[in-house]
């Protein structure tokens, strides 16, 4: 079986170990990421205004990164190919999952989750814990999972 394709939203690409996470996760397979580029510009603004002990540098260095590690992940769809019901500034998302085919959009942000859940699309939300937890219960024997010590 394939892995799932998930769209990810900007707020889960901004703390650097869910990013990590999720960029782990794919490398390992257990998903296709799908990302809208405006997502990426998103992740710049935030780390850049959001925290201040990061250096231009290093923001610049971790978003490269990012967009290396998405590079055939990065779509840049139409945000009017959304529906009505999806707020403006979260519709480059949604067109996104749309274009890359994603099953699940991953977001923090409730209020997009009750959008997309609401808006009768096959694409459904969850949070990043639930996503996680899916990968786990979906791809238990790809995870290397903890050894025990006696």
């Amino acid at each position: 079986m394939p892995p799932p394709v998930a769209a990810l939203d900007a707020d889960v690409l901004v703390p650097i170990i869910v990013c990590d996470f999720l960029l782990t996760a794919f490398d390992l397979g257990l998903y296709e990421p799908a990302a809208s580029a405006t997502a990426l510009d998103e992740v710049e603004r935030a780390l850049s205004n959001d925290f201040p002990n990061l250096t231009a540098d290093a923001v610049r260095y971790r978003v490269d990164a990012m967009r290396d590690a998405l590079a055939d992940h990065v779509i840049d769809a139409d945000p009017s190919d959304a529906p009505d019901a999806i707020n403006a500034k979260d519709r480059h998302v949604v067109a996104a999952a749309l274009v890359g085919e994603a099953a699940v959009l991953v977001s923090n942000d409730n209020a997009l989750r009750q959008q997309v859940n609401g808006a009768g699309m096959a694409l459904r939300a969850v949070t990043l814990d639930d996503f996680g937890l899916e990968l786990w219960e979906r791809s238990a024997d790809g995870v290397t999972k903890p050894s025990t010590h006696s």
